[in-house]
């Protein structure tokens, strides 16, 4: 019997179909209306202070202070998107971003937001951070921002600090707030929290965080926007004490009348005119 013919390939005679990734635009903004590039590039941003801090525990911009700081740091943002090659579409204005983006960078951003939002989602979360790499160079979430490849050069000081001074003195102050000794302290923020345990044994490091934690909560680190904050540990199984009220002030006592000064005794064998009724 006769073979059945193959029906021939649909794709022009063997040629192979452009990968997928082809197909995706060349450019970020492509595909996107000024006003939806703009916002994606100030999310960018945002992000970028976000992971920084989180990842590098080295806060800036609305993180770093006050919104002047955050204005700054985005304009700072922004010289760098420029000498970026090849990074701004060529309708970029500069003057229209910076007035849209005051509507924004004064509040926080995490990477769960991103993720939940149906316009990003976890692919739009990592074009948010791809562009910012772009634009600043990748993120180094290794605490050392050591280009160096000479691990000697490290003397072991790894961990939180990893030899940048920012972090360095930002974890001596949040130590010195938690009732460490000043030397101690600066010793913990070039070590980081791995390297730097010297308790002996659990005991001790509990007595360390109670007595820490007499003075409220000096450990509140993160700025506006979600939790993040350092919890003090408590090695009681007690239920936590409820806080003293002030001690009630006792009334001012009124002041004491003045007493009406003594007259004068009248004079040996004088009477006076009073005593006798006499005017």
């Amino acid at each position: 019997p006769a073979k059945s013919k193959k029906p021939p390939a649909k794709n022009g005679g063997g040629k192979m179909q452009p990968a997928a990734a082809s197909r995706q635009p060349r450019n970020w903004y492509d595909g996107k209306s000024k006003a939806d590039a703009i916002l994606f590039f100030i999310d960018a941003y945002r992000l970028r202070v976000e992971d920084q801090y989180t990842q590098c525990a080295a806060p800036r911009g609305l993180y770093g202070g006050d919104r002047q700081e955050a204005v700054h740091d985005f304009a700072q943002f922004l010289k760098e998107a420029k000498r970026a090659p090849q990074v701004l579409p060529p309708w970029w204005n500069e003057g229209e971003v910076k007035r849209i983006s005051k509507q924004h960078i004064f509040y926080a951003v995490e990477a769960s937001d991103i993720r939940e939002d149906p316009k990003y989602g976890h692919a739009g979360l990592i074009a948010l951070r791809t562009l910012a790499d772009r634009v600043e160079g990748p993120l180094d979430a290794g605490f050392g921002f050591d280009d160096d490849d000479d691990d000697d050069d490290d003397d072991g000081f790894g961990g939180f600090g990893g030899g940048n001074p920012m972090r360095a003195m930002m974890m001596q102050q949040m130590m010195m707030a938690m009732g460490m000794d000043p030397a101690q302290a600066a010793m913990a923020g070039m070590m980081g929290f791995d390297d730097f345990d010297d308790f002996d044994d659990d005991e001790e490091e509990e007595e360390f965080y109670e007595t820490s934690s007499d003075d409220g909560d000096p450990t509140q680190m993160r700025p506006q926007g979600g939790g993040g904050t350092v919890e003090v540990l408590d090695s009681s199984d007690d239920e936590p004490a409820p806080p003293k009220r002030p001690a009630a002030k006792a009334p001012a006592k009124a002041p004491a009348a003045k007493a009406a000064p003594a007259k004068a005794p009248a004079p040996a064998g004088q009477k006076s005119k009073h005593a006798s009724g006499k005017r």
